[in-house]
């Protein structure tokens, strides 16, 4: 239960509002109550969070609201910007979390499960269902189309 906020915080940036988050979470919450025999290690927030990102990622398809896109198609676009600390330093909480919220949902689901809630690269590749490279080298990208977007907010 102590994971709950957290699914919701996932849920939330997946699918943009809160109703169909509270709605995928208690879904997500359902399904994993029902499938406890499935756990099979001590990380059980992981587990979790994969659940409630595919009940998310499903609901999205649902309402049509993301287009499957392939990451690696994304690559080339960010570029290799860098950004001072004075830029970072000029943006609103508010403003950077419109930036991450504009990324496409891989690199935004990335951003937030590791920038926002802090899980390891293990727990994400868990999550994602992917391996540690992967995590790490999707990170790197998003990381470097989210300065690509600061870089274009502050004009340089």
């Amino acid at each position: 239960m102590g994971h709950i906020p957290l699914a919701y915080r996932l849920a939330r940036w997946l699918l943009g509002n809160d109703a169909d988050a509270e709605d995928a979470v208690q879904d997500a919450t359902l399904k994993a109550l029902k499938r406890l025999d499935d756990l099979r290690d001590d990380d059980c927030r992981a587990w979790y969070l994969a659940i409630v990102r595919n009940e998310s990622l499903n609901a999205a398809r649902r309402n049509s609201r993301i287009v499957e896109m392939d990451i690696e198609e994304t690559a080339d676009t960010a570029g290799n910007v860098e950004v001072h600390e004075e830029v970072y330093a000029r943006l609103t909480a508010e403003r950077l979390w419109a930036l991450i919220d504009s990324l496409p949902l891989p690199f935004r689901e990335l951003i937030v499960l590791r920038e926002a809630e802090g899980l390891s690269y293990a727990e994400i590749a868990q999550v994602l269902r992917v391996p540690v490279g992967t995590v790490m080298s999707r990170l790197s990208r998003a990381r470097e189309a989210l300065q690509a977007k600061i870089a274009g907010e502050a004009g340089l």
